[in-house]
């Protein structure tokens, strides 16, 4: 079989095109009448605990597993509004009960779309395959974008690429809907994961121009060195920063479609989002590995935003 390669082509602002493919509607999660505690990195062992274990050894490109990421969200549009005219636009990943992260671009000056729900729990989009999964929508009450962003200069300063979603009602949780844990460690804060191997999702193209996967892929990635990444980029006039991080970009990565999704790196059993995905030139193109918002540089900045949005309530 065919090595997919999977890494952000262009920036495509929104992560929303007219070449997205339009997705059924599936029932609206109901809200509950249970009352939750709000956990923004959740008590052991909540967080970052996956239900399916099957990431042991590397994997190169394969479709995921039932429960293997429970914290992988859909990014559902509506074009004005309309909630029968729906399109996916990227992924997030989910932080709490009410908060999913994303890149700023995929949520970013997407009129006419609109970022209406997100869905929880899923793995393939094609609703005609009985995948096992039960996936909820959440309408989404607002989004926050890091202040430093800039959406107009970001295909040449893609820095920041950073929103927090806020859910209209929590997320109820299952084994297969379950948050990740943010990289509140110190060890993770101050680490540059060079050579290291962290994990990459998504629902992108499995190549370049190649088509986009209807079912969860997975792929495990190496992290660059910051400056042999930051050397190429700037034959390309794209200026990489230290809160970036540089993964991929030989046979397996993540590539259109994959924006907005997260970069896992397991320790101690559990996994920890340390990137966004957020820009790349070409798929797996070696000399241009994927960009990723490095997590642990807004870890203050999302702690901060998530407890001021619980508190106006």
């Amino acid at each position: 079989m065919e090595i997919w390669r999977w890494i952000l082509v262009v920036m495509l602002f929104g992560c929303v095109t007219a070449e997205q493919r339009r997705v059924k509607r599936f029932k609206v999660g109901i809200k509950s009448n249970l009352t939750f505690d709000f956990q923004l990195t959740p008590k052991e062992p909540e967080c970052g605990v996956p239900s399916s274990n099957t990431h042991s050894r590397i994997v190169g490109g394969v479709p995921s597993v039932l429960g293997a990421w429970p914290w992988i969200a859909v990014l559902m549009f509506t074009m004005n509004d309309d909630l029968n005219d729906r399109y996916f636009g990227g992924g997030g990943t989910l932080i709490s009960l009410n908060h999913v992260i994303t890149a700023a671009h995929c949520v970013e000056k997407t009129f006419p779309k609109i970022l209406s729900v997100v869905r929880l729990g899923d793995l393939d989009l094609n609703t005609t395959v009985d995948d096992g999964a039960a996936p909820v929508e959440i309408p989404v009450m607002g989004f926050t974008t890091h202040p430093n962003y800039k959406h107009e200069t970001a295909q040449v300063y893609p820095h920041h690429d950073i929103s927090i979603i806020k859910l209209k009602h929590p997320a109820v949780l299952t084994n297969f809907i379950k948050p990740i844990c943010l990289p509140t460690l110190p060890e993770l804060r101050t680490d540059n994961f060079e050579r290291k191997s962290p994990f990459v999702i998504g629902w992108g193209q499995t190549s370049s121009k190649g088509s986009r996967s209807s079912t969860l892929l997975e792929a495990q990635v190496t992290v660059v060195e910051h400056e042999i990444c930051k050397s190429s980029y700037e034959k390309m006039n794209v200026h990489v920063t230290r809160g970036q991080i540089c993964a991929g970009g030989d046979s397996k990565d993540s590539c259109t479609g994959d924006s907005g999704g997260p970069l896992m790196l397991p320790q101690s059993g559990k996994y920890y989002i340390i990137g966004i995905v957020s820009l790349g030139l070409g798929c797996a193109d070696v000399d241009y590995p994927g960009l990723y918002t490095k997590v642990p540089d807004y870890v203050d900045w999302i702690l901060d935003n998530t407890r001021q949005q619980k508190n106006s309530k």
